[in-house]
């Protein structure tokens, strides 16, 4: 493929997400995601700017309340949530089901709920504005879905993991111990991004977190119909974080682990009787996008212990 074949349609993207980041947050910030986008440069100060300018303009006026943490439930025991939004069928990518069907062994007696178009309202109210932005196809699946896996988790509690995450034990304690919790994985520097991955969170029925990150994207989503850059969801997340100590205050407490999240997705087409992970890691990141063998020489390939389950 010509690395020219995809450029009108990068540009069409970078110009759609600029202007919805000058509706948003400014045309100073559109304009360094437009630098950042072309050339890689700036990387610091964009981000720095972008939180900035989001906290500012978006997340700063939304009310958290903080009172409503003394009143949580001791222990998460809520249901584990997973989205495949098409709903499963004979077409479902076979690491999907062999992902899904891992969290369903090791649910730990939670109950384990897929979430698809067709059955969410049902567990969630989400907001008529995000739902149209949805239908209209302004609004990604995968930008819906981060808004209303905040949503179930604030209304039910309970644990959201992705379809793409294959289980090899149960959840750990602190799943359940915690008011939130996710994978927080090792420290790099000053950046927070470590204490919670989005793929994988955990929260107590009527965590004011949830309710807050819910908040933010329905205030986003009233003044513009896009996603102004793909790691706002993060960038919610770092911000809570940054600035109100109560969510700071959760989220330190959560314990290291998962540190090897993304090593069985480089090894599957390994042979081995199991897979080099980390003790800490029973929690790990696949794809579906990406095709791997069954066999190598004959030997069955981690991938194919995968789909089959045993490993």
């Amino acid at each position: 493929m010509s690395i020219w074949q995809n450029i009108p349609q990068r540009l069409s993207k970078i110009a759609s997400d600029a202007r919805n980041a000058t509706t948003l947050l400014g045309p100073k910030i559109a304009a360094e995601g437009v630098v950042y986008h072309c050339t890689h440069r700036m990387d610091a100060k964009y981000h720095r700017d972008f939180y900035d300018a989001l906290w500012q303009r978006v997340m700063r006026p939304i009310i958290f309340d903080e009172a409503a943490l003394t009143t949580l439930p001791a222990t998460n025991d809520g249901p584990i949530w997973v989205a495949w939004w098409q709903g499963l069928d004979d077409q479902t990518p076979p690491v999907i089901v062999a992902c899904i069907d891992s969290i369903r062994r090791h649910a730990g007696g939670r109950e384990v709920i897929v979430v698809t178009r067709d059955n969410y309202a049902q567990y969630a109210d989400i907001d008529p504005i995000l739902v149209r932005r949805r239908e209209e196809g302004t609004l990604t699946i995968n930008a819906f879905c981060n808004a209303l896996r905040v949503k179930l988790l604030y209304e039910h509690g309970g644990v959201w993991l992705d379809s793409t995450l294959y289980l090899t034990a149960d959840l750990g304690p602190a799943f359940a111990e915690l008011p939130f919790c996710s994978i927080h994985a090792e420290a790099h520097g000053q950046y927070p991004a470590c204490h919670w991955t989005t793929y994988c969170l955990a929260a107590v029925k009527g965590n004011q977190l949830m309710k807050y990150i819910y908040d933010c994207f329905v205030v986003t989503f009233k003044r513009i119909a896009a996603v102004p850059e793909y790691f706002l969801f993060d960038a919610f997340f770092r911000n809570a974080y940054v600035h109100i100590p109560a969510v700071r205050a959760m989220m330190d407490c959560i314990p290291l682990s998962n540190t090897g999240r993304f090593d069985l997705s480089e090894q599957m087409d390994s042979t081995a009787a199991q897979p080099v992970l980390p003790a800490d890691t029973t929690i790990n990141k696949l794809t579906y996008k990406l095709k791997y063998p069954t066999q190598v020489d004959g030997k069955p390939t981690l991938y194919a212990r995968v789909l089959d389950g045993t490993l």
